[in-house]
């Protein structure tokens, strides 16, 4: 068995553009996931695969656009 999680991020956007995805375990603490993820008009999505998942009690994830597209 492997201790790891994926978890499939959803957000609906009204401009296309680029997205910020961080993520906390604590809410102090972001860290970044990534800060140029493609986005449309529409329906947008992310993976997060991470490891060590059974210490994790709660991960918490934020999405920020960070630039307009075309």
């Amino acid at each position: 068995m492997t201790d790891t999680a994926t978890v499939t991020l959803g957000w609906k956007s009204n401009v296309a553009g680029s997205f910020r995805v961080e993520f906390s375990d604590d809410l102090a603490f972001w860290q970044e996931l990534t800060d140029n993820e493609p986005g449309v008009v529409g329906d947008n999505t992310y993976v997060d695969v991470f490891a060590g998942a059974s210490t994790v009690p709660t991960r918490h994830y934020r999405i920020s656009l960070i630039a307009l597209g075309p």
